[in-house]
């Protein structure tokens, strides 16, 4: 074919445009495959037999995963379990209606 002149009955200026090209994905229809087919031939079938256990089976914002040591978070949940940690004291304080009473040197109470 080196030398032959290419013939193309339409316009390829309008055939081969970015639009027109991604039509032809978007009225694709995808393959079909079988359940078994999909689980033993899947690169990530074993994401899906994952539980987790320990610690890292509780829930994040869950009163028994706050109340745990912070030594004893891993590593990858310790940004979410401060963040957390650090939303409830937020919303504790504010749920909470207290005040503070100083007692001065002459015996007056202030209200703080």
């Amino acid at each position: 074919m080196p030398g032959e002149v290419i013939k193309y009955p339409g316009d390829p200026l309008q055939d081969f445009t970015l639009p027109k090209f991604l039509d032809r994905f978007v009225f694709k229809n995808p393959k079909k495959k079988n359940k078994e087919e999909m689980v033993i031939n899947s690169k990530f079938s074993r994401k899906k037999t994952y539980v987790p256990s320990g610690i890292r089976a509780l829930r994040v914002d869950s009163s028994s995963y706050l109340n745990e040591d912070e030594s004893r978070i891993p590593v990858d949940e310790l940004f979410m379990y401060k963040l957390v940690l650090s939303y409830c004291a937020v919303s504790f304080i504010k749920t909470t209606h207290f005040t503070i009473k100083s007692y001065s040197s002459a015996g007056h109470s202030s209200v703080v």
